[in-house]
């Protein structure tokens, strides 16, 4: 009879652990043909830990093991806050410094921002993801609003969100107030 073999350990692993073998009593074999090199699996004899392994105690029960490898939740606290698919970054990266400042200057635009990194270290490359990442985190929630106009300057309309369901009449009013403004 011939073993099924596997171009890589990791997949002869997950085909023993796919066959109904606990994790850790998957056991690894080789098999060299000349150049090629083949991995295979086979299950490990569970009391191949041998008698003085278990003078330990509990952490030689099926329950210790299986409670050492189950996945733990990370708890709420330290989940981050998402939303449009994007997750805050986690506090005191470099990445939540930039959040924080974009925070701090929400009008600010990309060039604003990159101007901003070499007082503060970041790299500009860094400052650009975060910025839209930002953007698309902060900005993009309501499906009912959109943004309608991009400032003209800053001092005279700061570009606002309105209703879908007055969009043109309010692009109109505002187009003509920032015109007039200029």
């Amino acid at each position: 009879m011939t073993t099924k073999t596997y171009s890589n350990r990791t997949n002869a692993r997950r085909a023993g652990v796919a066959a109904g073998t606990p994790a850790e009593l998957v056991q690894i074999t080789v098999h060299k043909d000349g150049d090629k090199v083949r991995f295979g699996w086979k299950a490990k004899e569970a009391s191949a830990k041998g008698p003085h392994k278990r003078a330990q105690g509990a952490a030689s029960t099926p329950a210790a093991s299986a409670a050492r490898s189950r996945p733990v939740a990370a708890p709420a606290a330290a989940q981050r806050e998402e939303r449009n698919g994007v997750k805050r970054p986690k506090a005191g990266g470099l990445c939540a410094q930039v959040w924080d400042w974009l925070d701090a200057h929400p009008t600010a635009t990309i060039k604003e921002a990159k101007a901003a990194a070499p007082e503060h270290d970041w790299n500009e490359n860094n400052v650009s993801c975060e910025f839209y990442a930002w953007r698309k985190f902060k900005w993009a929630g309501d499906s009912r609003m959109t943004t309608v106009h991009r400032p003209c300057k800053p001092r005279h309309c700061a570009g606002f969100f309105v209703d879908r369901k007055h969009e043109s009449e309010s692009l109109r009013s505002l187009l003509y107030a920032c015109s007039t403004l200029v």
